[in-house]
C-alpha cells in the first residue's frame, strides 16, 4: 500500500460489522510505521454518550432471558470504562487531529454509524469491509455458544469481538 505525501495529513475510518476478521485488518494496519490507529472510537458515543443508541440497555422487554441478558450486557459495558459524555464530534475531532503520524486509521464496528452525524464524515476517507455471510454466521455462533449461559442459544451480541472462526 502506498501512503500520500507526508505533507499531507489523510484520516480514514474502515466500516465493518461484527465477526468480519476487522480486529486483525486492524492489527495489520497498526504496523505501518505512518499510522496512528484508533480502536471502535464511536462505542462510547453509541452505548453511553449523549447520543446513546444502544437498544442492549433496554429494560422494555418481558422475556426474563432478554432481561437477563441486557443486564449481562450492562454489566460488562460498565466494566468496560466507556466515556458517558462523548460525543460522535469529540470522537472524530480526536481521530481528524491526530499528531504523531501523517495518517489515521479508525476501525469502528458498523453499528455505530448514526445518520445524525454525518457532517464529520466528509473529512474522512471511509472503506466498509465485507466478509462472506456465511463465515460472520458461522463465527457468530461459535461465540454464541462459548458464552450462552442461559440454555436459550445467542449471547455473542454485538461486542463479542471479531477475531472470525
Amino acid at each position: 500500500v502506498k501512503m500520500a505525501a507526508k505533507e499531507s495529513k489523510q484520516s480514514m475510518i474502515l466500516w465493518a460489522p461484527p465477526r468480519s476478521v476487522s480486529t486483525a485488518f486492524e492489527r495489520a494496519v497498526m504496523e505501518h510505521p505512518e499510522v496512528d490507529c484508533f480502536h471502535e472510537m464511536f462505542a462510547d458515543c453509541y452505548y453511553f454518550g449523549p447520543d446513546q443508541k444502544s437498544r442492549h440497555l433496554d429494560a422494555s422487554s418481558s422475556s426474563s432471558i432478554d432481561l437477563a441478558r441486557a443486564e449481562k450486557t450492562t454489566q460488562a459495558l460498565e466494566k468496560a470504562n466507556l466515556n458517558h459524555n462523548v460525543t460522535y464530534e469529540i470522537q472524530s475531532s480526536t481521530i481528524l487531529n491526530h499528531k504523531d503520524r501523517p495518517h489515521a486509521f479508525s476501525k469502528e464496528l458498523s453499528i455505530y454509524f448514526q445518520n445524525n452525524h454525518t457532517d464529520f464524515m466528509k473529512d474522512f476517507t471511509h472503506c466498509i469491509l465485507i466478509r462472506k455471510p456465511e463465515s460472520v454466521l458461522r463465527s457468530f455462533l461459535k461465540v454464541a455458544g462459548e458464552n450462552n449461559t442461559t440454555g436459550e442459544g445467542g449471547g455473542g451480541g454485538e461486542g463479542g469481538g471479531d477475531e472470525g472462526s
